[in-house]
């Protein structure tokens, strides 16, 4: 508060809420204080537009994001009623439904197969009620992937692992700064004697397996080393991106 004082920066205090982080059943009770009032307690705050929440699992982050692709989703059905072009109707999706879905998704990525396929039947409601615009009939038994297919799209789970991918080819070749992040990457020491096919990234042991799979750094190491055939250094963003395309 000395700080904000001699810099005349003041705070509301009303607005001002307490968050502590843990994954234990019963929290300890602490009371906070700021310029003498206690401070509100709470479960989860927005902050830049993630709910961050005290396990730090994003899951009402996450199901707030649906509601909202659900209700942009709507209101294409209800204004597009008549709109028989496949392309605007795919622009109408890609700008105001799945960036709710995709927004800060290197940080909240779902780990949960019920949050995954939760986000991933947004797009498949989208896609075959576009079929059905289109063609007059309606995809009961087409498979997502044919649909996917067809109109030149991806999955949004494959969509992560890109958007995933390039934040980390991007840190690794210094077009995004942070050598903390930097510090938390482990390359692998091959043993001369081994005749597996060598992992570039050593990933760290954790007695978490949420952890494993939740922890933005070791995603990206395990991500990468599930595919051999990636080149990430010596190739420029583009070429990298080509890459993606394929695999």
């Amino acid at each position: 508060m000395e700080w904000c004082k001699e810099n005349d920066l003041h705070f509301n205090i009303k607005k001002c809420k307490s968050l502590r982080f843990s994954r234990k059943r019963e929290d300890a009770v602490f009371h906070y204080k700021l310029a003498g009032q206690i401070l509100e307690t709470v479960d989860y705050q927005d902050d830049l537009g993630i709910v961050f929440d005290k396990k730090l699992s994003f899951n009402i982050h996450i199901e707030n994001k649906i509601k909202a692709a659900y209700s942009s989703l709507g209101f294409i059905f209800r204004s597009s009623k008549d709109l028989k072009n496949g392309s605007t109707y795919k622009i109408l999706y890609h700008t105001l439904v799945r960036p709710h879905l995709e927004y800060a998704s290197i940080i909240r990525a779902p780990y949960a197969n019920k949050y995954q396929q939760a986000i991933e039947m947004v797009q498949k409601k989208f896609i075959r009620r576009m079929q059905y615009r289109l063609t007059s009939t309606y995809p009961l038994f087409d498979h997502y992937s044919d649909l996917l297919q067809t109109f030149c799209m991806k999955s949004l789970s494959d969509r992560r692992r890109n958007h995933l991918l390039i934040f980390f080819y991007k840190l690794l070749n210094n077009q995004v700064s942070s050598s903390h992040l930097l510090s938390l990457i482990n390359f692998n020491v091959p043993d001369h004697r081994t005749r597996c096919k060598f992992i570039l990234f050593k990933i760290p042991q954790s007695k978490s397996i949420l952890l494993n799979h939740t922890a933005p750094i070791t995603r990206m190491m395990t991500t990468f080393n599930s595919f051999h055939s990636l080149e990430i250094f010596d190739v420029t963003l583009s070429h990298f991106k080509k890459q993606l395309m394929i695999i």
